[in-house]
Order: structure tokens, then C-alpha cells, then sequence
């Protein structure tokens, strides 16, 4: 069940200007799911195998213990379960390859995995002392947990949900990421001011990189195999090579660096500069944005109090972010870092701390703190073009029948469980070419995106691989890209204009499709899919 609530009117003139630059968003409509009392949300995990939603819940000041999981279904908002878990659950990760979550109980030591299937505990691993991070090796099948305390990396098969080692790091790792390109694990230390590099192969750390001081945020750049550290501390960000371990640059930010995001339109990282955390202080904070290639900041953008987390949305190219302390949400433009929302999730009571992207449907979630529920907001398409070719059975059926629901716009399904979607965004001129095409629904793996002059089959496709092939004759590889939550796109920046890279003329109509890898055996013997094909019209 969801329900509707009137936004605040706090701060009435800035959001009523935003609000005429937002209006299909919000003509959509923003909603609340209420959690089971006393459930207060501080994570979110979108699995977007069965298209789920998993928030971690945690009792606030005074009220009796409730640690849980909460499941929401992604199609019906409606709660399929509340699980119990142990103390302090704190952090998500998905194994893709079993469909196992993954939550990190703070105050009991442990991780509890849950059957992403069956919707139960499968298993409750003992760790180290304050577990409070967790990421996934999809190479290897592991899943790796920074414990705060203990100064260690608990390692646990994906398989057996055995530990598989203990891995030493330095002080009080907070934070935790994995590079799938190099097979690393990377553990910032706030309290000995380094950062940590675990083997994926040997569960051994492989080098130990001094950055600034207090670091508190990691993130991996798949466009470039760069990993950034924002230091709390310094004002900075370090910027690491993914290959050698060198530190590529120190990236001076603004004060108080904490959560970061990546943002594959442009090839941007997206800094939220905090100060000191608490409401009031500052009252108004800032978001850098940092070139992916150039290793400096393009932008400062003015933001609400505490930025806390951020999230890339393919449907809409637009890059999100949460006040935790101005109660909003925000978003960007992600090709141009113009603001095109700002909305008020509620009163002062509301405090969201997450946010997470249903890649399905496209809606946006927000995890409010101590009103108990669940933000979402339904963004609905705004892209350039026209889809076709989808694998629903609409036209021609999937290789293994494994056909998306209907209506989806989207390809095949994928060992996901979920349908890849190409969309575009921008203008489709020859003269003034800023078309972005963006792909999500995929693996963490490679994506091809091309185009044709033809649509096959008359735009019903021809079965290929795992998928359907939507586009052919006169084939141009416009760019190959590597997946980072699913998503990519293309052009990023310094990259030729897909009019200039296609060698598109006024008038003509094209085609375009996304080829990825897809290694898991789930379909015919190739390891590939493609998404749904989308035909664009290029004007002067």
C-alpha cells in the first residue's frame, strides 16, 4: 500500500521555481510506502533480479529494538516481507551470480544473507568487530566486509557463504569497493589515513596507498579503471590508478568530502562536501563534480544540507541526490549539471539517508529515516527517439523463451532476470548534436553500442545469442563502454558526437542497439545479449 503526502512548503519560492523545471517528474507523482513500526530505514539495495527493493532497518532513540529487512516488490510497491535479522544492519550487497543480499549487522558481528528467490535467511556468517561495509567480487564469487573495529576484510565464499579469510588492514575501515576490471578490493583506513588493496585471486593485500586525511568515501570509475577516495579530513580526493596502485592526482574539493557517485554520461564523479555533519551546519553544502579524464573538478554545484548519497538514473539521464538534513531530493541534468529537480520529501522529521534506482521502471526510492517510510518517486520516460524491437514477444520471441514481461521496452532477459534498455536523451541535430545514448538493465561487463540503416526483421528482430538483433546493414561500432551498475553511455566526454561517429546526414533515420557481454550460462552457448533497438530521425 502506498500513500500520498503533501510536500512541505518551507522554503516555498525555491521550490516552486524548481518545481516548473520538474513538472513531468512530479506530474508522476511522489508516493510513500509506510515500513512495519518501528522499522526506520538507513540503506537501500535495488536487486533488480525480480525487481526488488531491500531496505535495513534500525529502531531510532526510544523505541524497542526492530532490526529487519524489509522486501518491497518493485512492479506493485507493496511489501512482500519483513525479515529479522541481528543488531545494527547497516549495508547491502547483491551476488548476482547465486541472487544472494547481502546486509552487515553492525552491533552482532555477523552478515545475514538472504535467498533473493525465496525471500528467506539463508545464513548468518560470523565476522569481525563492527561490520560496516560489504561489496562483491563478481570474478571470484566472493563477497568481502569491512569490519570497523577488528581492522580487517572478512572474506565469504558466494557459494558456500563460508569465510574464505581474514584479510589485516589498517584502522578503522569504514568503507569498502570492488574494481572488476583489475580484480581488486579497495578498503580506505580513517584512522591510519591509507588505503587498503586486497587480490581478488589471493585475499592478500597488495599494496597499502597513503591518501588524506580521515578517508571516508571509495568508488570505482569503470571509464578510465580509476578509483577515488574522498577525504573527510583534507578537502581533497585521491585519485588512484586501477592497474599500478599510483595515485594519479589529489583533487582539491570542497570542505568536508564524504559520499560519492558516477555519473557515466560525461565520465563524471560527483563529491558531496559535507563540513561538519548535524543539521544547521553548514545550512547550505556543495557537490564538485570531478572529470573522469581530466582529473579535476568542472563544476561545483550548490546543494542542500548534507548531501548523503547519490544515484545515476539511465531512464531519465539525470544524476539524484539526498539532503538529509534540508529533507529533499535533488537532481541534475547528467550531461549538463543543470538542476531539473529539487523536491521536498516532507517535514523536518523526514531525514532520508539512502536513495536507490529501480533500473526496470525507472522509479527513484529514498530511505526517510524517522517517518518510517519509503520514498518513490515515478520518473516516467523522457527520452529522444523511438524504442522497438523488444523482447516481450511482441515481435519475435527470445532465444530460450526468455521473454521480458509485456510492455517492459526493453531486450531479452538476462541471467539478471531483467531486460536490457537503450534510450537517448539530448538533441538529434546535425548542427547542434548533444544525443547521449544510455543503456541499463545489463551486467558489470562490456557493451558494444552500434548502428545500422535497417531495422531487422521489419523492427521485430532475429533471434541472436540471448537476445534479438534490432539493428543491421552499413554497421558502425560507435563505442564500446564497461558497465557500471548496470549502466553506461555514450558519447562521453572528449569522444566524437554519435552524428560524427555514425556519419549521420539531416534527414536520415538510424538505428541503435547495445551488444554486452553476458558470461553467465543462462541461455543459448553464446555469452551475449542485446537490448531492445531505438530509431532516431536526425534533424539539421
Amino acid at each position: 500500500m502506498i500513500h500520498s503526502r503533501k510536500p512541505s512548503m518551507s522554503f516555498v519560492p525555491a521550490v516552486l521555481f524548481l518545481w516548473c523545471l520538474a513538472g513531468e517528474a512530479l506530474a508522476q507523482g511522489l508516493q510513500f510506502i509506510p515500513l512495519p513500526p518501528p522499522a526506520s530505514a538507513r540503506d537501500l539495495l535495488y536487486n533488480p533480479i525480480g525487481n526488488k527493493l531491500y531496505t535495513a532497518n534500525t529502531p531510532e532513540l526510544g523505541m524497542p529494538p526492530a532490526e529487519s529487512v524489509t522486501i518491497i516488490d518493485g512492479a506493485t510497491n507493496s511489501i512482500v516481507v519483513t525479515l529479522d535479522v541481528a543488531a545494527g544492519p547497516r549495508d547491502f550487497c547483491l551476488n548476482t551470480q547465486e541472487n544472494k543480499v547481502y546486509v552487515a549487522n553492525y552491533f552482532a558481528d555477523s552478515v545475514t544473507v538472504i535467498d533473493g528467490a525465496t525471500n528467506q535467511v539463508a545464513a548468518v556468517v560470523p565476522v569481525g568487530d563492527g561490520p560496516r561495509a560489504l561489496c562483491y567480487n563478481s570474478q571470484d564469487n566472493r563477497v568481502y566486509c569491512a569490519n570497523e573495529f577488528s581492522a580487517n576484510v572478512t572474506v565469504i565464499d558466494g557459494t558456500s557463504n563460508a569465510v574464505l579469510a581474514t584479510v589485516p588492514v589498517g584502522s578503522t575501515p569504514r568503507v569498502i569497493c570492488y574494481n572488476p576490471t583489475s580484480n581488486k578490493v579497495y578498503c580506505p583506513n580513517a584512522g591510519s589515513q591509507s588505503l587498503s588493496v586486497i587480490s581478488g585471486a589471493t585475499n592478500t593485500v597488495v599494496a597499502t596507498i597513503p591518501v588524506g586525511n580521515v578517508p571516508r568515501g571509495i568508488l570505482f570509475n569503470p571509464q578510465g579503471n580509476k578509483v577515488y577516495c574522498s577525504n573527510y579530513g583534507s578537502d581533497t580526493v585521491t585519485v588512484v590508478d586501477g592497474a599500478t596502485n599510483a595515485v594519479l592526482a589529489t583533487v582539491p574539493v570542497g570542505d568536508g568530502p564524504t559520499a560519492m557517485g558516477f555519473n557515466p554520461i560525461g565520465n563524471k564523479v560527483y563529491v558531496s562536501n559535507v563540513g561538519a555533519p548535524g543539521p544547521g551546519t553548514p545550512v547550505a553544502c556543495t557537490v564538485s563534480v570531478i572529470g573522469g579524464a581530466t582529473n579535476t573538478v568542472l563544476a561545483t554545484l550548490p546543494a542542500g544540507d548534507e548531501p548523503t548519497a547519490f544515484a545515476f538514473s539511465a531512464s531519465d539521464s539525470r544524476m539524484y541526490w539526498v539532503n538529509e538534513w534540508s529533507h529533499t531530493l535533488a537532481a541534475v541534468d547528467a550531461a549538463t549539471d543543470v538542476q531539473v529537480l529539487l523536491l521536498s520529501l516532507g517535514t523536518g522529521l523526514v531525514q532520508p539517508v539512502d536513495l536507490a534506482v529501480n533500473t526496470v521502471n525507472g522509479r527513484i526510492y529514498t530511505a526517510n529515516r524517522q517517518t518510517y517510510d519509503i520514498g518513490v518517486l515515478d520518473t516516467g520516460p523522457t527520452t529522444t527517439g523511438t524504442p522497438f524491437c523488444f523482447g516481450d514477444g511482441s515481435g519475435t520471441g527470445c532465444p530460450c523463451g526468455n521473454n521480458a514481461a509485456a510492455g517492459a521496452r526493453t531486450g531479452c532477459l538476462n541471467s539478471l532476470g531483467q531486460g536490457a534498455r537503450i534510450a537517448a536523451s539530448g538533441a538529434a541535430s546535425i548542427a547542434a548534436d548533444s544525443l547521449v545514448l544510455a543503456g541499463s538493465g545489463m551486467p558489470n561487463s562490456s557493451a558494444l553500442y552500434f548502428q545500422g540503416t535497417a531495422q531487422v526483421g521489419s523492427g521485430a528482430g532475429s533471434a541472436f545469442g540471448d537476445g534479438l538483433r534490432c539493428a543491421s546493414t552499413a554497421v558502425v561500432r560507435l563505442g564500446t563502454k564497461l558497465n557500471a551498475a548496470g549502466a553506461s553511455a555514450y558519447p562521453q566526454s572528449g569522444e566524437p558526437s554519435v552524428s560524427v561517429r555514425g556519419a549521420a546526414s539531416a534527414g536520415a533515420t538510424r538505428h541503435y542497439q547495445i551488444w554486452y557481454r553476458n558470461a553467465a550460462a543462462f541461455c543459448a552457448p553464446a555469452t551475449f545479449n542485446l537490448s531492445n533497438g531505438l530509431s532516431i530521425a536526425w534533424a539539421p
